[in-house]
């Protein structure tokens, strides 16, 4: 304890800079019901809690470091185990990060994500990246280019595709622009391990939504080369404001490189509580299979607070 004391001492004396520390986290419970071609289930639960630690420090000379630990799965009936963790580098010289993080679904993230649903769940794709970003060349618009690991090898220097044939990595070059209403983005990404006949090639990536004033405009498009053929999703997604409720909806479809196409949409309906509480209700219609002869409904009633 006096050692600390002591240390602190010193730092304040000094003028030294100390990093500074934010816990963050949500709980979420509800009921879900849930359709499938074959069975109906439904119940209570905990929806995903979890527990942030973020850390920002000012390192001098216009640089900032920032990162962050979580913790999710917080259900008695799951082991918590690690969330995100992401640490990075920034100033004038832009932006070097290195990442490990689920994220949102490309196209459907920003609305009402309909990942794992019409869109690839992105569980098992979770893998260690490196990225930077350039500062804006002009108002709104800087480029990055990022490098991640084969999905699912999450352990220290355990990556590389070498070791696992089948798994891939990927490089992907983008450009982001955000300024007022617009938000857009471009992306084009290469694989490495092409050997498999399934195995992704390339992909073209392209996003936007605008902001107009009472509701927010979405569409996406991401198309995939792979050894068999070219698999497309699109989106288009919406978000309507009303004071202290809100309307968020978007369609999805995945046509696969047989050229079938699988569709879905979902819907949410948002009501603060108050700026960290909410209630929500939640529904899915979408084709889980192309084999499926009807779709799988999915519908979430959800109390959430965050903090």
């Amino acid at each position: 304890m006096k050692k600390t004391l002591i240390a602190l001492a010193v730092l304040a004396a000094s003028g030294a800079s100390m990093a500074q520390v934010a816990i963050t986290g949500s709980v979420t419970f509800g009921y879900s019901t849930k359709t499938t071609p074959t069975t109906t289930t439904g119940g209570l639960g905990n929806d995903g809690s979890s527990v942030n630690f973020g850390i920002t420090e000012d390192l001098g000379g216009g640089n900032t470091l920032k990162a962050n630990i979580g913790l999710d799965g917080m259900t008695r009936v799951n082991t918590v185990g690690g969330g995100d963790a992401n640490l990075s580098v920034a100033g004038g010289w832009g932006t070097l990060a290195f990442t490990l993080n689920k994220g949102a679904d490309y196209l459907s993230g920003s609305f009402v994500d309909l990942e794992d649903k019409i869109f690839s769940g992105l569980t098992a794709a979770i893998s260690d990246a490196v990225s930077y970003r350039t500062p804006q060349v002009i108002p709104g618009l800087s480029f990055s280019v990022a490098h991640q690991e084969a999905g699912g090898n999450v352990a220290f220097g355990s990556g590389g595709a070498g070791a696992i044939p089948t798994a891939q990595r990927y490089n992907t070059y983008s450009a982001i622009y955000s300024s007022g209403p617009l938000s857009a983005d471009l992306g084009y990404r290469t694989y490495d391990s092409q050997n498999a006949a399934t195995a992704s090639k390339s992909r073209v990536r392209a996003k936007a939504a605008y902001n107009f004033g009472s509701f927010t405009l979405g569409a996406g498009v991401v198309d995939t080369t792979k050894n068999d053929g070219t698999e497309t999703g699109t989106n288009v997604g919406l978000i309507v404001p009303m004071g202290a409720f809100s309307l968020a909806a978007d369609y999805g479809s995945l046509q696969n490189t047989a050229g079938v196409t699988r569709s879905g949409y979902g819907l949410v309906g948002t009501y603060s509580l108050s700026k960290r509480t909410s209630v929500a209700a939640k529904y899915f219609s979408y084709l889980k299979a192309t084999t499926d002869a009807v779709n799988t409904t999915e519908t979430h009633m959800v109390l959430s607070h965050s903090f």
